[in-house]
């Protein structure tokens, strides 16, 4: 479905650091000590894997380091890198966007409110820099590149891992900035749970699932089914374009932003000589298509229906696996009055398939704590993506990508030096195969001699150094990778994307280094990451009329920063989690006018502050997010600075327990209050947010 993409770009400029340093400052006090086997309960056994049935952990943005380092252990230095966002919890009602947001060195940049389009960045990259993946099987389409997550229902995962400085070779490889790995809550799920909620704006939704498990522990399955509905219509300040004059601010009504969507999934996993999982899911959504308040589309409405299939088959250590899975998407635009690009009044209807293989051979990690000197894993993936588009009828050419890779992966261990070290590489070969479509309606087609074809290597390494068993650890990662121009940026699309094939692969090189710190009782835990995140030929979205865009190669652009991020066990159960991340970004491009300017969507500096507090029957949880103004053009016009923002949400829940310990129900009623602060401002581009909204969730398990 053609949608009007406009200017998204990376940013950085260092201010407000201090007083962030000081609000971290404050998670330093003393702890009680814990025993070693308390500690050894905070870690998940397994990161990455895509096993369906992995447990989600028990605190949100928690800074986790897989496998302790002692003399004797393996010390694995990906996982450590993971932040781990637990997906299911009391509260009901959030979206991947809302519970993302608090990730550090991740972004989270949202076109409007609840339901419209909410894109990822990491370390100021572009979305589609980001790999998004569900149980380690990418998603992003050929077509523009990047995922919008409001399509990912987060009733159907159980946690997310987000990866930063690289993607590991496993899940792709390419890409650049980093990935996030959505885990499936499809198997594993014992009884049966209900989630209701409502809230402002006329927010109501809820899900059901259920689980069973065989008597003998092989067979365990589960279903989900899960709706919502938002009429949308908030109030919002209208700053007229001008952020930086308060005087002629007016409040407005945002319409057209309703929607609502149904969903369901079902899984199950066998364990036995052969460890076969399979699902398949259904999804389906209706509604508005507001646009920014420049260019408004009140009529515009928007459908989509998306199904997905997937069949894995492994061996009980999973030396050797087999990945099968299958997508296929429609969507329709219905814009009658022709408010939505250039295209003539209408429907336009887009047709996506994907299909992907994926088979690897591995040496796995010993399971049961003895040393091993190495570990290493190959692989093959062979993937097929297809697209086609019609306009009131009338169709365009179909377009077609066939993508196939190869990757490796070692990890040496020397015990006795508490050191590892981990190098990967993968290759790729994409392949294009379709005409293009004229930038205008008008326009006749442009003839393609052959077909565009690429090939990429990304290698990386990744060392870790135990400098004392489980108290500090050194690590780093570097990496050296291609980003490939997606089908929008080549050939544009009817809707405001003017092609361009003369566009060149983004040159990507990430490099990081951390320190982590865990006290002696194992309560408190910190890390300090330093990155560097430099882009050549960075490709970007340049708007060339008023309401059309061209993506073009910009020259270089850097990113670097540091991220810290702490956590806190505090006595009587509570938790406390925290974490900055300042970055500067400048354009290194050519031209001299933009030449070391701040990139612009991107704040230099983000807080975010999580507090659980269990009293009794009753939870109390806030979380505070602030970030710093940053620029919204190239050019960097005071005019289009945007304010800092600072948003506080409140979250207050009882819980009632009945029948006899674990075999009896446990009911959550969860009160939200979401902007506390009521600071009405803009996101990206023009698309205004809602402000002080309120939200009510009842959790039976």
């Amino acid at each position: 479905m053609p949608r009007v993409r406009h200017p998204v770009f990376p940013s950085a400029v260092p201010n407000w650091l201090g007083a962030g340093l000081v609000l971290l400052a404050a998670v330093n006090c003393a702890v009680p000590a814990r025993s070693a086997e308390q500690r050894a309960g905070d870690r998940p056994d397994k990161l990455g894997e895509g096993d369906l049935g992995t447990a989600a952990p028990a605190r949100s943005d928690t800074v986790y380091v897989s496998a302790s380092p002692v003399t004797g252990q393996d010390l694995d230095p990906t996982p450590t890198l993971v932040t781990l966002v637990p997906l299911e919890q009391e509260r009901g009602g959030a979206d991947l966007g809302e519970l993302l947001a608090q990730v550090a060195g991740l972004h989270i940049r949202r076109y409007g409110g609840l339901g419209m389009e909410v894109l990822p960045s990491i370390r100021g990259s572009s979305a589609a820099q980001v790999v998004v993946m569900v149980d380690g099987i990418p998603l992003a389409d050929a077509r523009d590149g990047s995922l919008d997550l409001s399509y990912l229902p987060v009733e159907r995962f159980s946690r997310a891992e987000v990866y930063r400085g690289q993607v590991p070779a496993r899940f792709g490889g390419l890409g650049g900035a980093g990935a996030i790995n959505l885990v499936s809550r499809t198997a594993g799920a014992e009884g049966t749970s209900l989630r209701g909620y409502t809230g402002s704006f006329g927010d109501v939704g809820g899900r059901v699932l259920s689980g069973h498990r065989s008597a003998d522990g092989d067979w365990n399955g589960s279903l989900l089914l899960h709706a919502r509905r938002i009429d949308n219509h908030y109030r919002f300040l209208d700053h007229r374009q001008t952020l930086h004059t308060p005087d002629d601010d007016i409040e407005r009504t945002r319409w057209n932003s309703q929607f609502e969507e149904w969903g369901g999934h079902a899984g199950g996993k066998y364990e036995g000589s052969v460890v076969a999982t399979a699902s398949g899911g259904v999804y389906h959504r209706q509604g508005g298509r507001p646009g920014p308040l420049g260019f408004e589309s009140p009529h515009a409405r928007v459908m989509a229906t998306l199904t997905d299939g997937r069949l894995s088959l492994a061996t009980p250590r999973q030396s050797l696996r087999l990945d099968l899975m299958a997508t296929r998407s429609w969507e329709w635009l219905r814009d009658e009055t022709g408010e939505v690009g250039f295209d003539p009044p209408g429907t336009t209807v887009g047709v996506s398939s994907d299909l992907l293989g994926r088979l690897t051979l591995a040496r796995p990690r010993a399971g049961d704590g003895r040393p091993q000197r190495y570990s290493w894993q190959l692989g093959m993936d062979w993937r097929r993506q297809w697209y086609d588009e019609a306009l009131n009828g009338k169709a365009d050419p179909q377009r077609s990508r066939t993508v196939m890779t190869a990757f490796a992966s070692l990890v040496l261990n020397d015990p006795a030096a508490r050191f590892v070290l981990a190098p990967a590489v993968r290759w790729e070969m994409s392949t294009d195969d379709f005409p293009p479509v004229p930038d205008l309606p008008w326009l006749p087609e442009v003839t393609v001699a052959e077909p565009n074809r690429h090939v990429a290597v990304a290698p990386s390494i990744s060392a870790a150094w135990s400098v004392v068993p489980d108290r500090f650890y050194l690590q780093t990662h570097a990496a050296r990778t291609q980003r490939l121009p997606n089908w929008a940026e080549l050939f544009g699309h009817r809707g405001g994307i003017a092609g361009n094939r003369e566009l060149l692969p983004e040159e990507i090189t990430t490099f990081d280094l951390g320190l982590h710190w865990v006290s002696a009782e194992g309560r408190w835990r910190q890390r300090l990451t330093l990155f560097r995140h430099w882009t050549e030929r960075a490709i970007v979205f340049v708007q060339n009329s008023q309401r059309t865009s061209q993506a073009r190669n910009i020259g270089a652009s850097q990113v670097s920063g540091l991220e810290l991020e702490s956590t806190l066990e505090v006595p009587g159960g509570a938790d406390l989690a925290a974490n900055l991340t300042w970055q500067r970004a400048r354009d290194q491009g050519d031209d001299p006018i933009y030449f070391d300017k701040e990139l612009p969507f991107t704040p230099p500096l983000e807080v975010a502050v999580q507090l659980r507090w269990p009293l009794g029957a009753w939870r109390l949880t806030s979380s505070l997010v602030h970030e710093a103004a940053n620029y919204r053009d190239r050019y960097n016009i005071v005019v289009e600075r945007a304010p800092a923002r600072t948003v506080l949400n409140l979250a207050l829940g009882y819980t009632v327990r009945t029948g006899p310990g674990r075999s009896g129900w446990a009911t959550t009623i969860t009160a939200e209050m979401i902007n506390f602060t009521d600071n009405v401002v803009y996101d990206v581009e023009g698309y205004p947010l809602p402000g002080r909204s309120f939200r009510l969730a009842v959790y039976v398990r």
